[in-house]
C-alpha cells in the first residue's frame, strides 16, 4: 500500500482531491438521548470519541523517506517521538514556521510540489467502547494542512486534501472490538497549497480536532435548515431538509408505502396557529422487506425557554408504492418538510435569538436510535434596492477579519480562545468577521450564532503568489482547477450552512479572477439562495452579489458612494490596516458610512497580530514574525497587523475603532456648546439596525480643570433604531463672574442597564465629551475629544462634596482613567484650585559667563546654558537634578518610524531627516525690567548634504521663583520633505523620573487621525506604561492636546511643563534611535535616563502599511511654526495642578 501511494502521488495530482472520502454534510452532533443533545456539549455525547491527546510522531524530509508499513497494527514505533494532537509540528521543532503574505515558498509549477516535501507519519491507538461494536464508525478530522492519507488497522481508509476543511472517512468496514491503530500520514506540499497562499505562517500537521462518531445502522447523515421570513419579514417559514442514510447489512427495506404527518404546535410564541405542510419523502423498497415495520422521524422547534412551538413526524417513507435499487452499499432517503411560524423572533447580530431544533430517529418500537439538536434562528437575507438587507432592513457591517491563530500553538485554536474573541468583539462594537481566509472551527459559528456576529464564511482559497509572476488570473481562469475550486466552496457550504450567523459566503481571496469563480457562484446560488455570495476580485460583479473593494481610500469611497443606479452594496472586505501604531483617519470611513447609504461598512484588516512565543537564548521572551526562524523569502512583521497583541492585549486602534463604530452618538444641540446657561441639549442619536435603547442608561459628569463638579443619571429618551432625540442635562456650573478661567468639560456616556451575554452591567457602548464654558478656541475645536472610560461610581450627586465625589471615583475597569477630584494615587497635594498662589518676591537672578556657559543661579536653582550647543547643559533645583546632564531641549523633527511609514521613511532618510543637527548662529542675553533674565539663542537646525532646514529664534525666559518660559519659532528654508515626522522638543530627564500626572487627553495614546478614543481628563501613569509595547518597536506613547503634565520621581520632586495654550507629549526610557533600531520589545535597554518629547504637532498615522496615506488634515507638512511652554521645577510638597493652573493664566510674551 506505501509503494502504491506513492506512486500514486496524489498530492500532487488534480484529477484526485480525495479518495473514499465521505460526502460534505451539515455539521452537527449525534446524541442517545434528547436532554444530551440539548446541552450542545459534543464532549459529553456518547456517540463521539474526541482522539486529540498524543501521538506517536515522526517527521522526515519527504514521503519518501517515510517509515516503510508504519500503519501495520504491529508496527514498532516506541522510539518514535510524541507530538500532541491538535498542533503544529513546526511549533514543536520539526520544520520551522515559515510566513509569507504572497510569496509562494517553493518553485512556481503547478501542481507540482518539491520532492523536498516534510512529512509527518502519526500513530494513534484507541480502543472501541464496547456499546459501539454495532454502529457504524465515522472519523472527522477538522483541519490537516496540507494532504494526508489514512490507514485503519493496516488498511487503507483514504486521501484528503484541503487544509481547513473538514474530511470524514469511514472506518466500518476495518474496525475492530477493543484496540485499533490509527496512521496518518500528513504531507507539508500538495497541489492544494497553491490555493493556500494566504496572508499567514505555514505550519503543518494535524492541527484540529480528530473526533470519532458513532452511528447506528440507520442514521441522520444530513439535516439542511433554513429559517427563513416571509416577504414583509413577519412570519417564519422553517425549512427542513433531511436525509436518513441505511448502511449497508440493515434490513431496512419496506414495504412500499405514502405516509403523511401534519405538523402539531403546542405552547406557540404569541398564541399564534402554526401548521406544518406535508412532507415529501422518497424511499426505495424491495418485496423482499415487507415484514418489516418502519421508522419514525420526529422533530420539533422550540424556544429558548424550552416551549413548544411546532413538531411533527414522519412515518412509512416511501415512493408511491414503486420499487426501484439503490447503488451502493449506503441507501440514503429524503425528505423535506415546511413549517410556517407565526411572529417568530427575529436572530440578527444585535437580537440573536436562537431557537431548538430537535431531530430524533426512532426504530419501530419508538427507540431512540439517534437524537440531535440544532440552534436556528430566524431571518432572511437580501439586496433590494442596491442595499444589503437583513429582515428587511439595511445594516452597517462594523466587521473584523479574523485569522485562527495563538502565540504559543499556531493555527490551534481552543474554543475558549475563540469564546473570548468573539466577546472583546462584542465589548468594543464590532458586530462583523470575515474568515479570513478559510472555514474556521465548526465551533466558531456556534458561538456567532449565540453572541450575534454577522458572519461571512470565507473558503479556503487564495493564489495571491500569482501576482509576482504577473498571472494573477493564472489558476483561476484554468478550467483544469475548475473541480479543485468548486470542491472547497461545496465543502464549505454544505458543512456550513444551518448558521443563521452566516449572511454571505465569500469566493476566497486574491486569487485573481476567471471562470472557476464562475463555476463556485453558480454552483452556490443553486444550493443555497438564501444568502449573497462575496469575491472582491470580481470587479464587474458576474460572480458576487455585493461589490467589494480592499483598502480604498475615503476619496475613492466617496467616489463609490455617488454613484447612481448601482444594484448592488458596496462593502470594504479589508481597510484601515491595523499594523502597529495605526490605524489613523478611522472616523473619515465612519463619516462616509453613515452618508452613502450604499456603502454598508466593512472589516478591519485584522483581529489579531500573528506573533508567535519565543525565547532567546537568554530566556528574553519575544513574539516572532517572518525571518526570525531563519525563514526565506518572508514578509517581515507584516503579519503583526492586528487589533490585538498576539496575546489579545487590545491595541489603542481598537479602543479607536470602537468609539469611531460606537452605535449611539450624542451631539450639542445646534453645535454650540454651552449656548444655555445651567443646562446642556443634547442630541441623541441610535445607529442600531433593530434594537431600542431601552435596555441602556445615561450618565454624565462635570468637570472643571480635571476637577470633579457635578454628575449623575440622565433620561436616556427610548429611541427606536434609527432615531434621534434630545436630552437636557442641567449644570451646576457657576456663574461667569465666579467660574475663573477653568476649563468645563461635560462628559455623557451610555452603558448597558443590565448584563448582556459578552458584557457586565454598566459596560460603555459609546459615550461623547463637550467643552462647555470658558474653554479655549482649541478646547472648542476639540468637541470629539476622545480616552479612559469615566467610573460608574461618579455618577454623584450634584450635591456631593468634593471629597464625596473624590471617594466615589475608583480607579480600575476598563479603560479607567484617573479622573477623581482629588490628585492621582501618588501625586502628592495635587488636589484642583483656581486661586493663584501669591507670588514670591522677586529675588536678583545672578549672571556668570566662563567661555561658552551661561550660569543663572536664583534662590533655589542653577541653570547652566551651553551657548556652543545652544541648550541647557545643567539644571538643578534645590540641590536636585531637573534634567539629565546635556539633556537640555533641542529641536527635534524626527520619529521611530511607525509601520505605516514604511513608504516614506526612505523618503526621510533620503532627506536625512533623521540627521538634523543643530548649528548656533548666535546667542545674547538681558536683564528684564522684573528682574528676569531672557537668553535668546538664533539656531539653524538642518541635515548634512541638502540645503533645507529651520532657522529657529529660542527665547527662555528664567525667573527668580525658577520658572522657564520657553519660546521657539522656526523658518522653514530651503526644500524639506513634503511631510515631516514630528516639530517639537526633545529633552532628557533624570533616569529617577518615574511617573507623569497631566492635564489633556487620555488615558492611552493619541494622535492626530487617532484620537477619537481620547478625552479631556486628569490622569497619572508610570513612565514604563506610557508607550505602547507594539511587538515591533517604534513611536508611540503620545499624548494630545495636554495642557499640562508634571514629570516626577520617586519623592515627587520633577518638572512641571504647561502648555501655551497646549502641547503633545511622550516619554519614554528608550530614544527614538532605540526604538527604531530595535526588532522586537526584548531588543530594548532602558536607558539610565528618560526621554521627553514637547512637541508642537506630530505626522499623523495613515494606514499606509496597505492602504492610504495619512489624509491632508493630518499631514504635517514644514511649516513656520511659533511653539510655547512654561516649565516650572518642583519639590515634593508642591501643588502641580493648581501650579499649572497659575502658569497658564498669563502667557508668554
Amino acid at each position: 500500500m506505501k509503494e502504491l501511494h506513492l506512486q500514486r502521488r496524489d498530492w500532487e495530482n488534480l484529477d484526485v482531491l480525495e479518495r473514499d472520502r465521505l460526502p460534505a454534510r451539515a455539521s452537527f452532533i449525534p446524541y442517545g438521548e434528547e436532554k444530551e443533545a440539548l446541552t450542545y456539549a459534543g464532549e459529553r455525547s456518547d456517540r463521539t470519541l474526541l482522539l486529540n491527546g498524543t501521538w506517536a510522531f515522526q517527521y522526515t524530509g519527504s514521503p519518501e523517506e517515510a517509515p516503510v508499513g508504519f500503519y501495520e497494527p504491529e508496527f514498532d514505533a516506541s522510539a518514535w517521538d510524541r507530538l500532541p494532537v491538535p498542533s503544529c509540528w513546526q511549533l514543536h521543532g520539526y520544520g520551522a514556521p515559515h510566513y509569507t503574505d504572497l510569496y509562494y515558498p517553493f518553485p512556481v509549477d503547478p501542481p507540482r510540489v518539491p520532492a523536498d516535501n516534510p512529512t509527518g507519519s502519526f500513530l494513534r491507538e484507541f480502543t472501541l467502547p464496547d456499546d459501539w461494536t454495532d454502529k457504524d464508525i465515522v472519523i472527522g478530522f477538522h483541519g490537516v494542512d496540507s494532504a494526508y492519507n489514512v490507514w485503519l488497522n493496516g488498511e487503507y481508509v483514504g486521501y484528503s486534501e484541503g487544509s481547513r476543511l473538514t474530511a470524514e472517512f469511514d472506518l466500518t468496514p476495518f474496525i475492530r472490538s477493543g484496540r485499533n491503530v490509527l496512521a496518518v500520514q500528513v504531507y507539508q506540499w500538495s497541489a492544494g497549497s497553491y490555493l493556500e497562499d494566504q496572508d499567514m505562517w505555514w505550519l503543518s500537521g494535524i492541527f484540529r480536532d480528530v473526533v470519532l462518531t458513532a452511528r447506528p445502522k440507520l442514521h441522520l447523515q444530513n439535516i439542511r435548515v433554513h429559517a427563513g421570513l416571509d416577504e414583509a419579514c413577519r412570519h417564519g417559514l422553517l425549512r427542513l431538509a433531511v436525509t436518513v442514510a441505511e448502511a449497508a447489512g440493515c434490513a431496512a427495506r419496506i414495504d412500499g408505502q405514502t405516509g403523511e404527518h401534519n405538523g402539531t404546535q403546542t405552547g406557540a410564541e404569541n398564541g399564534a396557529q402554526i401548521g406544518a405542510r406535508n412532507g415529501s419523502q422518497t424511499w426505495t423498497v424491495s418485496a423482499a422487506d415487507t415484514a418489516r415495520r418502519p421508522f419514525t422521524l420526529a422533530w420539533k422547534l422550540q424556544n429558548r425557554e424550552g416551549n413548544l412551538i411546532v413538531s411533527g413526524e414522519e412515518i412509512g417513507l416511501a415512493n408511491n408504492g414503486k420499487t426501484d435499487e439503490i447503488a451502493g452499499t449506503e441507501k440514503e432517503r429524503s425528505f423535506t418538510i415546511e413549517a410556517e411560524i407565526k411572529e417568530p423572533r427575529k436572530w440578527s447580530a444585535e437580537t440573536p435569538y436562537l431557537y431548538d431544533l430537535i431531530v430524533t430517529l426512532l426504530d419501530e418500537e419508538g427507540e431512540v436510535l439517534e437524537t440531535t439538536a440544532l440552534k436556528t434562528g430566524f431571518r432572511r437575507i437580501e439586496v433590494k434596492g442596491g442595499l444589503m438587507l437583513v429582515n428587511g432592513k439595511a445594516i452597517r457591517l462594523r466587521g473584523v477579519n479574523r485569522h485562527d491563530h495563538h502565540p504559543d500553538t499556531g493555527r490551534t485554536v481552543t474554543p475558549e480562545t475563540m469564546e473570548k474573541d468573539i466577546r472583546m468583539m462584542k465589548q468594543h462594537n464590532i458586530n462583523a468577521v470575515r474568515t479570513a481566509h478559510y472555514p474556521n472551527d465548526p465551533r466558531f459559528y456556534d458561538l456567532c450564532d449565540r453572541y450575534g456576529l454577522y458572519v461571512m464564511d470565507e473558503t479556503d482559497l487564495e493564489t495571491h503568489g500569482f501576482e509576482l509572476i504577473g498571472d494573477a488570473n493564472r489558476l483561476s481562469a484554468d478550467p483544469a482547477w475548475e473541480h479543485a475550486y468548486v470542491d472547497r466552496m461545496r465543502r464549505m457550504v454544505m458543512r456550513d450552512e444551518n448558521h443563521p450567523s452566516i449572511i454571505m459566503w465569500s469566493l476566497g481571496n486574491e486569487s485573481g479572477f476567471g471562470c472557476n469563480h464562475e463555476a463556485m457562484y453558480k454552483w452556490c446560488r443553486s444550493y443555497d439562495s438564501t444568502r449573497l455570495v462575496h469575491y472582491e476580485g470580481d470587479r464587474e460583479g458576474k460572480a458576487c452579489d455585493v461589490f467589494s473593494t480592499m483598502y480604498s481610500s475615503p476619496e475613492k469611497m466617496r467616489g463609490f458612494g455617488e454613484m447612481k443606479d448601482l444594484d448592488k452594496p458596496h462593502i470594504l472586505c479589508e481597510y484601515a490596516h491595523a499594523m502597529g501604531n495605526g490605524p489613523g483617519g478611522l472616523e473619515h470611513y465612519e463619516e462616509l458610512f453613515r452618508t452613502y447609504p450604499r456603502l454598508q461598512g466593512g472589516f478591519v484588516w485584522e483581529w489579531i497580530d500573528h506573533g508567535l512565543r519565543r525565547k532567546k537564548a537568554d530566556g528574553r521572551e519575544y513574539f516572532a514574525y517572518g525571518g526570525d526562524y531563519g525563514d526565506q523569502p518572508n514578509n517581515g512583521n507584516f503579519c503583526i497587523d492586528g487589533l490585538v497583541t498576539p496575546d489579545r492585549t487590545p491595541s489603542p486602534g481598537l479602543m479607536e475603532y470602537k468609539k469611531t463604530i460606537e452605535p449611539v452618538s450624542v451631539e450639542i444641540a445646534g453645535g454650540e456648546p454651552g449656548k444655555n446657561e445651567g443646562a446642556a441639549d443634547l442630541i441623541i442619536r441610535n445607529h442600531y439596525d433593530f434594537i431600542s435603547l431601552q435596555n441602556f442608561r445615561c450618565t454624565w459628569k462635570l468637570e472643571a480643570d480635571g476637577r470633579l463638579v457635578g454628575g449623575g443619571p440622565a433620561e436616556l429618551p427610548d429611541l427606536a433604531a434609527g432615531e434621534e432625540g434630545t436630552l437636557r442635562i442641567p449644570l451646576p456650573v457657576p456663574a461667569a463672574d465666579e467660574r475663573g478661567p477653568a476649563e468645563y468639560w461635560l462628559t455623557v456616556r451610555i452603558v448597558l442597564a443590565s448584563p448582556a451575554a459578552w458584557a457586565e452591567e454598566g459596560h460603555e457602548i459609546a459615550w461623547a465629551q463637550f467643552p462647555l464654558h470658558a474653554c479655549s478656541e482649541e478646547a472648542a475645536g476639540n468637541e470629539k475629544a476622545t480616552g479612559a472610560a469615566i467610573d460608574s461610581a461618579a455618577e454623584c450627586s450634584v450635591g456631593a462634596s468634593e471629597g464625596q465625589i473624590a471617594a466615589s471615583q475608583a480607579r480600575g475597569g476598563e479603560g479607567s482613567a484617573a479622573d477623581s477630584a482629588a490628585a492621582p494615587a501618588g501625586v502628592p497635594g495635587a488636589a484642583l484650585g483656581h486661586q493663584e498662589p501669591a507670588p514670591a518676591a522677586e529675588a536678583a537672578i545672578r549672571v556668570e559667563e566662563a567661555d561658552r556657559l551661561l550660569t543663572l543661579t536664583g534662590a533655589d536653582f542653577t541653570l547652566v546654558f551651553d551657548r556652543g550647543r545652544g541648550r541647557i547643559a545643567s539644571w538643578r533645583h534645590a540641590g536636585t537634578p531637573v534634567i539629565a546632564e546635556g539633556g537640555g531641549p533641542r529641536l527635534a523633527l524626527w520619529r521611530a518610524p511607525i509601520d505605516n511609514d514604511m513608504y516614506v521613511v526612505a523618503d526621510w532618510r533620503k532627506a536625512c531627516v533623521h540627521m538634523a543637527a543643530d548649528d548656533v548662529r548666535g546667542s545674547g542675553w538681558e536683564r528684564l525690567a522684573d528682574g528676569s533674565v531672557r537668553v535668546n539663542i538664533s539656531i539653524r537646525t538642518a541635515p548634512p548634504v541638502y540645503a533645507w532646514g529651520f532657522s529657529c529664534t529660542w527665547a527662555y525666559t528664567v525667573r527668580a521663583d525658577g520658572t522657564v518660559d520657553l519660546t521657539v519659532q522656526g523658518e522653514p528654508d530651503g526644500t524639506p520633505p513634503e511631510m515631516l515626522p514630528r516639530i517639537g522638543l526633545r529633552m532628557e530627564l533624570p533616569g529617577s523620573t518615574d511617573r507623569v500626572t497631566w492635564y489633556g487627553l487620555g488615558p492611552g495614546e493619541s494622535y492626530p487621525d487617532s484620537r477619537q478614543a481620547a478625552r479631556m481628563g486628569l490622569y497619572d501613569a508610570a513612565v514604563d506604561d506610557l508607550r505602547f509595547p507594539y511587538v515591533k518597536p517604534q513611536e508611540s506613547g503620545n499624548r494630545s492636546n495636554v495642557r499640562w503634565a508634571y514629570m516626577r520621581g520617586v519623592q515627587g520632586s520633577g518638572l512641571l511643563a504647561a502648555g501655551q495654550p497646549s502641547f503633545d507629549f511622550g516619554a519614554s526610557r528608550y530614544t527614538p534611535e532605540d526604538l527604531e533600531a530595535a526588532s522586537h520589545e526584548c531588543d530594548l535597554v532602558p536607558r539610565d535616563y528618560v526621554t521627553l518629547h514637547l512637541d508642537y504637532k506630530q505626522n499623523g498615522l495613515g494606514s499606509n502599511s496597505c492602504g492610504p496615506k495619512q489624509l491632508p488634515p493630518h499631514v504635517l507638512e514644514p511649516q513656520a511654526f511659533r511653539f510655547a511652554v512654561r516649565l516650572k521645577p518642583l519639590s515634593g510638597d508642591a501643588h502641580p495642578a493648581q501650579t499649572a493652573a497659575a502658569l497658564r493664566s498669563g502667557g508668554i510674551s
